[in-house]
């Protein structure tokens, strides 16, 4: 079987692990809806004629490093390879995730029985990515639930509460605390990403898109982080801006897609008018959209024709 087909399911298979562990519930079904929908009698990843699938890859650190030994002095012991600092990071997030694996396994129990001050008090010594992700997001969906039960006794909206600013003294301190954990390089790409909701309920729209594209750029298969992406970007922001900081790999084309569905084509469609643009108002740029359209939806009409999420573009 081919090795891109072997890699493809491999990566879904990864993200609904790891967003159903951390209780992304409709990020995990998406990708598993995905992994189903792969045509059983595929063997192959097909390459879109004219298409292509990922952004070029960079040189890794490993590859630059090997490629600097060859150029070391005489004397310079050519097996020495320094560490790299993230691949340092990650080893000691996975020795924290195995230690504490029980007690996340506890709290993962509680949050799934919406028990979220419990998690917190479960979870309050680990300090592993997964551990601090489940406790501060149980954190932030305690608050939620709060925000919408005292809605339900008076008359203030549930989006208005949601969205308090710096007067919203739980949502500071969930942020503080991620921010701090971000300034020692000590928060992984879910724990980024819960830090872009932390912004975009606070309002901070900016900080919640840049932080969106951070987590992505990290680790690509989780969808909610793309959907919240998708509310943080401006109508009139250029598409070719944004498709240049996205990651390279097959989600950019789901996510491009249904962002030109959503939010840029119907503008075009609406009351016979197409002078609406994400470009400066031009009528050709909406052509330009529907092309793009097209195209993202060709590279995933042959990696899953069986989506109903492709389906339905």
């Amino acid at each position: 079987m081919d090795s891109g087909f072997d890699s493809l399911k491999s990566q879904l298979r990864d993200s609904v692990e790891e967003c159903t562990g951390r209780g992304l519930v409709y990020a995990a079904k998406w990708a598993a809806e995905q992994l189903c929908s792969l045509s059983a009698e595929t063997s192959t990843v097909p390459k879109p004629m004219g298409v292509p699938l990922t952004k070029p890859a960079t040189p890794t650190l490993k590859h630059r490093l090997r490629g600097a030994s060859r150029q070391l002095p005489l004397g310079t012991d050519t097996e020495y390879r320094p560490r790299d600092a993230e691949q340092e990071r990650k080893d000691q997030w996975s020795r924290l995730d195995s230690n504490e694996r029980d007690k996340v396994t506890l709290a993962k129990c509680l949050f799934d029985m919406r028990e979220f001050d419990r998690v917190r008090h479960v979870l309050q010594e680990c300090q592993g990515p997964r551990a601090v992700f489940l406790g501060l997001y149980a954190r932030y969906l305690s608050r939620e639930r709060k925000i919408s039960e005292n809605s339900s006794r008076s008359n203030e909206s549930v989006e208005a509460k949601q969205v308090a600013g710096e007067s919203d003294s739980e949502l500071v301190a969930i942020r503080d605390e991620l921010e701090a954990r971000d300034s020692e390089s000590d928060l992984d790409a879910f724990g980024v990403y819960l830090l872009a909701m932390v912004h975009k309920s606070l309002g901070q729209k900016q900080l919640a898109r840049t932080a969106c594209i951070r987590s992505l750029n990290m680790y690509e298969y989780n969808w909610s982080a793309w959907q919240l992406l998708e509310t943080c970007v401006d109508r009139r922001e250029s598409m070719d801006k944004l498709s240049g900081e996205l990651p390279g790999g097959w989600m950019r084309h789901a996510f491009l897609a249904h962002m030109l569905l959503e939010v840029f084509l119907p503008s075009s469609n609406s009351n016979g008018n197409s002078s609406s643009s994400t470009n400066g108002g031009s009528g050709n740029n909406n052509g330009t959209s529907s092309d793009e359209f097209s195209v993202h939806c060709q590279v995933l009409e042959q990696l899953f024709p069986q989506s109903q999420f492709v389906i339905g573009l």
